[in-house]
Order: structure tokens, then sequence, then C-alpha cells
């Protein structure tokens, strides 16, 4: 009886090491974290140099490094989404659609429409940042120090 019991005690012991070792960290589960880490990704995409219209490379590095940055940008709201409790899901999913509004500007760059697809992504850049100030006055409403 002793044997059979000690085998049922060390298998569940170990499930619960093995679980609770797996349990999400408070810490990244924080709205105010969160929203710093989305602050980030929005202030690197800002800080993007604009499109290079100098040769057909440096235009093709220039809509790949933006579109990498939309791409962080949607990812950092997709976290903050799952730690918002829906509390925050319309201004997210505004801004969530201007960064998706940018990468699809992005993704029929050429370099021959390059004259006529900068202002395009400026525009679409101008609406993620509105969108991103609503987000960011809502949020500050729960963050204030945020």
């Amino acid at each position: 009886m002793w044997r059979s019991t000690r085998f049922r005690i060390v298998p569940a012991a170990m499930v619960i090491a093995l679980v609770s070792g797996c349990a999400p960290d408070p810490a990244g589960q924080d709205l105010c974290a969160q929203y710093a880490d989305v602050k980030a990704a929005a202030e690197e995409f800002r800080a993007a140099p604009p499109l290079s219209t100098d040769n057909a490379e440096d235009f093709q590095a220039s809509v790949d490094e933006l579109r990498e940055r939309a791409d962080t940008v949607s990812d950092q709201l997709d976290q903050l989404q799952q730690v918002s409790e829906g509390r925050l899901d319309t201004a997210i999913s505004s801004v969530r659609q201007r960064a998706a509004e940018v990468k699809q500007s992005l993704a029929v760059a050429t370099y021959e429409a390059a004259a006529t697809l900068g202002p395009q992504v400026e525009a679409a850049q101008e609406e993620l940042d509105a969108a991103f100030a609503q987000l960011d006055q809502r949020v500050q409403t729960q963050c204030p120090a945020g």
C-alpha cells in the first residue's frame, strides 16, 4: 500500500512543480508595464528614418525596416490587449487597424512608385499617431505615472 501511494504523490508533486514554474509572471501581466512596451514600440516606429528614394536597394531596406517596426507595434498591441481585460479593445483595435494600413501601404511598395508612395505612408503614419494618442489618453486614466 505504501508503495502505490508514494508513486501517486511523487508524480503529482512533480506536475505541480512544473506547472507552477510555467505560471505567467504577474509583472508581465501588468497593464501599465505592458503599455510601456507598446509606447516603446511606437516610439521606435516613429523614429524610423523616412523612406529612402536614393536607389532601389535603399528604398527596399527602408520599406522592410518600417514593416518590421509596424509588426512590432502590432505584436505589442496584442500583448496589451491580453492584459487589458477588454477595457481598451476599441482603442487598441483602432491603433491596430492604422498599423495594418501602414503595412498595407508598404506591401505594395516598389521603387518605381516611391514618389507617390511616400506621402501615402506618411499619411498612414499620421493616422497611426492620432489613433495612438487616443489609446494613450485612455491608458493614462489607468496608469497616470506611465
